[in-house]
């Protein structure tokens, strides 16, 4: 059986409402696990429990309820791993500054344990900053960039 996005919403939704502090959940293949910190936020970790299947996992970092700051909305790495621009060394970024994007439309990848892990933007709206270079790696909910949305 195959885990959907909409399954792993919903963990999530049940671990928050939940008094829980840390959750782990394994089926096939796959294991999440969920922490809440001291400071009430959520941490998710995603592993393969074999080796690389090659499969690409789509993460989008504020899918419940995007984060507003004053600047926009944060895309925030979802895991911690290797943030590239890029989806190949000589490939033009799937994002610059200034752009237009839309929601759910790929802005970056992160590459966890062989992983590539595909960053969505939780909004529409124009990219306003990119806060982390190509190849750089991003620990879990650094701010990789701000959209303001449209």
């Amino acid at each position: 059986m195959e885990i959907k996005k909409e399954d792993i919403l919903e963990l999530m939704e049940r671990f928050e409402a939940s008094s829980l502090s840390r959750m782990n959940f394994t089926q096939e293949n796959i294991s999440i696990e969920f922490e809440k910190t001291t400071a009430g936020e959520k941490s998710v970790a995603s592993t393969p429990k074999q080796s690389d299947t090659g499969v690409s996992q789509e993460i989008t970092s504020s899918e419940i309820a995007p984060e507003k700051e004053q600047d926009g909305i944060p895309v925030k790495a979802p895991l911690a791993g290797v943030f590239y621009r890029a989806p190949s060394p000589d490939a033009g970024p799937f994002v610059k500054k200034g752009q237009t994007v839309r929601k759910g439309e790929v802005v970056g990848i992160i590459e966890a344990m062989k992983m590539m892990n595909e960053i969505t933007a939780p909004v529409s709206g124009v990219v306003k900053e990119i806060n982390t270079e190509n190849s750089a790696f991003a620990q879990y909910g650094d701010v990789l960039m701000i959209i303001t949305e449209e």
